[in-house]
């Protein structure tokens, strides 16, 4: 063989052997990379989706405990009218209708009819629908009780109705019946319905038996509904009179699939999600504290009576973790099974000693990262195999070339570890700039456009738009009509959800002569403005239905907005009007908020309807002032937030009130919703294309 050849056998063994080591090296630092991007990529979504569970749990613990509260004053609002009935010397009664009459075609009222909502359990388990009356409750008298000796009774209470009413139409289909029992075996419930069981007491349920001695308001266990099989909370109250004598309870009843909201759930894992309303009991068979189950996800229809559960572990130490934390009112997440299934609880405290649960299985949780994880191992296999192919091609034109290439090769997969060691400790503003204007660019760009998207998963605010539709649910979709006056009012909010609030609502149940409008502005935007905003109109609400002056009603508004205010920061800017059409005139209460702007076009002259305050939830002792002014036709009124003079255009103007009121003097001799309009099209054209930066909300009164 000639020197020539030997010598160049001699090369190549030289030049592959070692090439061939270092092809092995990289390949295998190939893998792992993507074995470790994998794990990585696993444990911090993981993490993720434990803490968007718990959010999910703390966001469903704070809806729960102010709706809860809203429903404890209803029920303490019922209880006092029902007082206040019974106690009337002449009371107008109207039409009686006993549980009897709903189940006689001939004598039920005319309004029976019959909705999905309401239904009858028959004794084969199927559901019958059961006719109700929405304009008329039912009064049940049982077994041994005369009728004639409650008739009194019952025509006093038959006054009922319009509060009935108000419950239904203030809570929807979170609301299911009302009622007031009494010792005297009395008992009226709305809606009216019939189907009463065969010696049905209604003093031997236990909404009845428990309600607290102390005259606050106590909630049942889920109790199946004798009548309808459906599985219901109780919130219930003692009724006494002016001597403190017992006289009845009066009680709300609220659906299971009311308190577990499904819609609150992430869908992600809203098939596999498991969720628990969780009593912290003592386990009579250990002795130690539990997790009495409630309510749980599906549990909307009672197939038997079957004794409430406890919710448990194999995991014994991380179930008393569980509860010590739900003891101290504190919110969490571990990783424990359920039912023989590996699972991440996520859970937090309601009030007291009631907590919420969500459970998802682990697989369900890992199944993303793990997608993820295979993709980024695929991108990897596919680069080892590239840097393979490539190598063996750089083989054969130069060995030192071939060498030098399998280096740089595995140069951009460290610089990857170490990217991606940075996205784990949570570092994703982390991008990799670097070009090889070859196959590596894909492994760079699969990276650039994953971080982004793992940043943006993290900062889901799944809530925004059910916040956003409760919200809007919350602005009257119709204004009373009165007698004298136009009225209309917008609210355009800045974010999802804001913390601007209007309402106008009629004040008598029949009298429609007066009616009041409210302006408020929560401190902030986004959820907890919305959340604080809702708890102002609820309290408002069902204030303004109790008598009491303006002032007064804001006091008590005041009072217990501040309590719940407390520590959080936020307070509320308020403008609390009743306006009266005999004769027309308006009287108010500014609880810190800007002054109603008054335009009088037959002396073309504005004016503001001024006073003193504060806003409310600064100071739950403060004395608000109310103050009057006589009302002429023509007269404008417009009750607005900053959001309308406090506008910028692109050039930094704001809009200002001098504009407002010149918008308002041109078109003063429209209607009501012509002069919004206006004012509506004005702020458009003058904020251009800018964002607006506040909430615009605004209620137009015009006198005529």
């Amino acid at each position: 063989m000639k020197l020539q050849w030997k010598l160049f056998v001699i090369l190549l063994l030289f030049s592959v052997v070692p090439l061939i080591l270092v092809n092995r090296i990289s390949r295998k630092s190939t893998y792992r990379l993507g074995e470790t991007l994998s794990s990585d990529i696993s444990t911090t979504m993981e993490g993720m989706v434990g803490e968007e569970l718990q959010k999910t749990a703390e966001g469903y613990g704070a809806v729960t405990y102010y709706a809860k509260k809203g429903i404890e004053l209803g029920v303490v609002n019922l209880a006092q009218e029902a007082k206040w009935r019974l106690a009337e010397p002449n009371p107008e009664s109207g039409r009686i209708y006993f549980a009897k009459d709903f189940d006689d075609p001939k004598n039920s009222p005319p309004d029976l009819t019959t909705i999905p909502k309401y239904t009858k359990r028959l004794g084969n388990g199927l559901e019958l629908a059961s006719p109700v009356s929405f304009g008329y409750p039912v009064f049940y008298v049982p077994p041994g009780v005369n009728r004639e000796a409650v008739k009194s009774e019952a025509e006093r209470l038959s006054g009922l109705l319009p509060v009935f009413k108000q419950f239904m139409s203030f809570w929807g289909n979170d609301f299911y019946r009302a009622y007031v029992s009494l010792e005297s075996g009395l008992h009226v419930a709305y809606p009216g319905h019939g189907g009463y069981p065969k010696n049905y007491d209604p003093r031997n349920r236990p909404w009845y038996r428990d309600a607290p001695a102390d005259g606050s308001v106590g909630w049942t266990n889920a109790i199946i509904d004798i009548a309808t099989g459906k599985v219901l909370f109780t919130a219930s109250i003692r009724i006494t009179d002016d001597t403190g004598r017992f006289i009845g309870v009066a009680s709300v009843d609220i659906p299971i699939e009311a308190v577990l909201r499904e819609d609150m759930m992430y869908g992600q894992w809203s098939d596999q999600l498991r969720s628990f309303l969780v009593a912290l009991e003592t386990d009579p068979e250990t002795g130690q504290p539990g997790l009495l189950i409630l309510a749980e996800k599906g549990m909307f229809k009672a197939q038997k009576n079957e004794p409430l559960r406890w919710l448990n572990s194999s995991d014994q130490d991380g179930i008393r973790a569980l509860i010590t934390k739900l003891q101290n009112r504190k919110s969490g997440r571990a990783n424990m099974p359920l039912d023989g299934v590996d699972s991440l609880w996520a859970y937090t405290s309601i009030e007291k000693a009631f907590g919420f649960v969500v459970v998802v299985p682990r697989s369900v949780v890992q199944a993303m990262p793990q997608q993820a994880g295979q993709k980024v191992l695929d991108l990897t296999q596919r680069q080892s195999l590239i840097v393979g192919i490539a190598t063996f091609l750089l083989l054969l034109a130069i060995v030192v070339m071939a060498y030098a290439g399998s280096k740089a090769v595995t140069r951009p997969m460290a610089m990857l570890v170490r990217a991606w060691n940075r996205v784990a400790r949570g570092d994703f503003t982390i991008r990799l700039r670097h070009r090889f204007n070859d196959e590596r660019d894909l492994v760079i760009k699969a990276f650039n456009e994953m971080t982004p998207q793992l940043e943006q998963y993290v900062r889901m605010t799944r809530t925004l738009e059910l916040a956003k539709e409760v919200q809007q649910n919350l602005l009257p979709r119709t204004t009373p009509v009165t007698p004298g006056f136009e009225i209309v009012g917008s609210s355009a909010y800045c974010e999802q959800t804001g913390g601007d609030y209007y309402d106008v609502f009629a004040l008598g149940r029949e009298d429609t002569s007066r009616f009041a409008v409210v302006v408020g502005d929560v401190s902030g935007h986004g959820v907890p403005s919305a959340l604080l905003m809702a708890t102002a109109r609820a309290l408002i609400r069902l204030r303004s239905s109790q008598p009491g002056e303006a002032a007064v009603i804001i006091e008590d508004v005041n009072r217990q907005l501040s309590l719940d205010a407390e520590n959080t920061g936020q307070f509320m800017t308020l403008f609390y009007g009743v306006f009266d059409s005999l004769p027309k005139k308006v009287c108010w209460v500014r609880a810190g908020h800007d002054p109603a702007i008054v335009y009088d076009p037959g002396l073309d002259e504005f004016t503001e309807l001024k006073g003193p305050g504060i806003a409310l939830g600064l100071d739950e002792n403060y004395t608000f002032q109310e103050s009057c002014q006589e009302l002429a036709t023509g007269q404008v009124i417009l009750i607005g937030t900053d959001g309308i003079w406090e506008m910028h255009n692109q050039a930094g103007e704001m809009f200002g009130k001098d504009r407002l009121r010149s918008v308002i003097r041109a078109n003063a001799q429209l209607s009501a919703s012509e002069i919004m309009a206006a004012i509506t099209t004005e702020l458009k054209a003058f904020r251009g294309k800018v964002d607006s930066e506040d909430d615009v909300t605004m209620v137009l009164v015009k006198v005529v």
